[in-house]
């Protein structure tokens, strides 16, 4: 991978990430949270745009697992970490998580949600 500068992007870290969302996809929802999880942790910091699709990635396993508060929390972090950065990918994925809470819309983990997407503008 040395002969290809441009590849660098795709580390252990995101390769990680990359398998943990195909494992969502695939609703291996234990392995998906298991790989989300250690690319979120090992995310540097400055990685905002990463790091808000992990959480979002994240939050649609809660969500699937039935944990509607823990879902909602995680995503509002995402969306506070697209306010400084965004990031059309991550809007995408919380826009995708919006409208798997749709049915919900009067609790208040999606209103509260809500409230950090608007002011995402």
């Amino acid at each position: 991978m040395r002969d290809l500068p441009w590849f660098d992007y795709y580390d252990a870290t995101r390769l990680s990430g990359f398998a943990g969302y195909a494992s969502l996809r695939a609703g291996r929802f234990a392995e998906s949270r298991t790989a989300l999880g250690a690319a979120l942790e090992q995310l540097p910091g400055r990685a905002v745009k990463q790091r808000a699709v992990f959480l979002t990635d994240i939050a649609s396993v809660d969500l699937a697992c039935g944990d509607l508060d823990k879902a909602c929390a995680l995503a509002a972090d995402a969306a506070q970490q697209l306010h400084h950065a965004g990031y059309a990918m991550g809007f995408g994925r919380l826009k995708g998580f919006r409208a798997a809470v749709a049915q919900w819309p009067d609790s208040t983990p999606v209103r509260m949600l809500d409230e950090q997407l608007a002011a995402l503008g």
